[in-house]
């Protein structure tokens, strides 16, 4: 089988989705051929680097116009059609020399260029749309989608309000590679974390709410924990809130403490709790929209995002 994964560098969250897919249909099927490809820079490869550039100056330096922007064209239903005699020579260039079974898209701009190709070209071959963010837009769908991969019941129940039959939407949550599923991170009390940054007092995004110490007068500034957030992020939510405020989240290490992840609780992987999980997680991915794209400014950009040991993005 052949699988073509469609994404764009539009924010990380659309390539890193396209990289857990990828990973997960190995895993599946070791005799699988994929291809990743990033659209944009396949069909403009003079052009896309300042795309891609005046992109990033957006949500880094005017995140508010952008946040306005994006909303605005969806409470509108503005949808950009990518149309074209060049458009279509580029992907038909594509289509020819992959030659897939199936192409998943992760970045509505895909969608909506396959989608054109296929209306024009009667192009028979299965469309899946992966949508990446957690409120629904104009800009994801497109009737020639096959099957919708979602992160919430309530963008499953937005599409088929628009009409798409429920048997074409899976609700899968936002595709994450496996090694953050896997992580382990019971290391041993003398390890002191990459160059040593565990024994340095330093600013951070956020901390866990296991050992979290604030002035209460800041905590009732910031509005306290989000009682949306009932089990997961509200500790996330809260320091994001002080750093808006103009605060600062310190980490410490000079506070040592045992902390038994989960125990009482349990884990939330299975059924209603993982259920809960998805629902608050794509609140807090809808609510820090701007910032999850901007990127944390505490972590080198040079560093990957698919693993958590702090090697090179290569």
């Amino acid at each position: 089988m052949k699988v073509l994964v469609l994404s764009g560098r539009f924010g990380m969250g659309h390539e890193m989705a396209a990289n857990a897919i990828c990973e997960q249909f190995r895993k599946i099927d070791e005799q699988a051929e994929i291809e990743k490809k990033d659209l944009l820079e396949e069909l403009y490869p003079h052009i896309s680097k300042f795309i891609f550039g005046g992109f990033r100056m957006m949500v880094e330096q005017c995140y508010g116009i952008y946040n306005f922007i994006y909303k605005m064209s969806g409470r509108m239903k503005v949808e950009i059609q990518p149309r074209g005699k060049a458009l279509y020579k580029r992907l038909k260039k594509i289509m020819d020399g992959e030659q897939p079974d199936v192409i998943v898209c992760t970045h509505p701009m895909c969608v909506k260029a396959i989608a054109s190709y296929k209306e024009k070209t009667g192009l028979k071959t299965p469309l899946v749309t992966c949508i990446t963010d957690i409120s629904m837009h104009p800009e994801w769908t497109a009737p020639q989608t096959d099957i919708y991969l979602v992160p919430t019941q309530e963008i499953k129940r937005h599409l088929m309000k628009e009409g798409t039959r429920a048997e074409d939407i899976l609700v899968t949550g936002i595709p994450v590679r496996q090694q953050f599923l896997d992580a382990d991170y019971r290391q041993k009390r003398e390890n002191l974390g990459y160059m040593g940054r565990l024994c340095y007092a330093q600013d951070v995004s956020a901390v866990t709410g296991a050992c979290l110490m604030v002035k209460k007068k800041l905590y009732e500034e910031a509005g306290g924990l989000d009682e949306g957030f009932a089990v997961s992020l509200n500790d996330v939510d809260f320091c994001l809130k002080l750093r808006q405020l103009g605060y600062l989240n310190v980490f410490t290490p000079f506070a040592e403490l045992y902390h038994y992840e989960s125990v009482s609780r349990g884990l939330d992987t299975d059924g209603e709790k993982a259920a809960r999980y998805n629902e608050e997680s794509a609140r807090f991915r809808e609510k820090w929209k701007v910032q999850l794209e901007a990127g944390d400014p505490y972590y080198n950009p040079n560093f990957t995002l698919d693993k958590s040991d702090f090697s090179l993005r290569v």
